[in-house]
C-alpha cells in the first residue's frame, strides 16, 4: 500500500507502520523518514507524526523548515513533547526554534508558542526572553 496511487492508502499504510516504529525496526524508520521528505503534504505530516514516536530528530528538525505550515508545525510539537520527557537534544532545539520566529508564519509561531508550556521549567527564564517579542502578536497569543 505504500506504492498505491492514492494519497488515501499511503496515508492509511504509514499509520499503521506508526504502531510498529517505536520498537526501532530500521526499515520501519527508513520508510517513514522517506515519506518525511514525500511531496505531499498530508503524507509528509502522517510521516512525522509516526517519527516523533520513536523520537527520530534529524527527521523532525529537518522539517521545521517546511513549506507547508502544518508540517512544520507538527514538527514543533512533536519536538516539544520529546523535550518534555527530558530529551535534552529536543529541548535545545525547541529553544532554538522560540528564539527564532520573526519571520516565520502566524501557525508556526502558534505552534511553537503552545508547545513553550512543554518545556522544563528549568528553562523559564530564556523561554520568557524568546516570548516577550511576541507579545505584540496579540493575534496569536490570544489563540494560545
Amino acid at each position: 500500500l505504500l506504492t498505491h496511487e492514492s494519497v488515501a492508502a499511503r496515508r492509511a499504510a504509514i499509520e499503521d507502520l506508526s504502531k510498529y516504529v517505536h520498537m526501532g525496526n530500521p526499515k520501519v524508520v527508513e520508510v517513514l523518514i522517506s515519506f518525511a521528505d514525500d511531496e505531499n503534504e498530508c503524507l509528509r505530516h502522517s510521516a512525522l507524526v509516526a517519527l516523533q514516536k520513536a523520537a527520530l530528530y534529524k527527521a523532525l528538525t529537518a522539517r521545521l523548515a517546511d513549506e507547508n505550515q502544518l508540517v512544520a508545525s507538527a514538527a514543533i510539537t512533536a519536538l516539544a513533547k520529546a523535550a518534555h520527557h527530558g530529551n535534552e537534544s529536543a529541548t535545545k532545539i525547541s529553544l532554538d526554534c522560540l528564539e527564532c520566529l520573526d519571520d516565520q508564519p502566524n501557525m508556526v509561531k502558534h505552534a511553537a508558542i503552545t508547545c513553550a508550556k512543554d518545556l522544563p521549567p528549568r528553562h523559564r527564564e530564556r523561554i520568557c526572553s524568546a516570548l516577550e517579542p511576541r507579545l505584540q502578536d496579540d493575534f496569536i497569543i490570544r489563540d494560545a
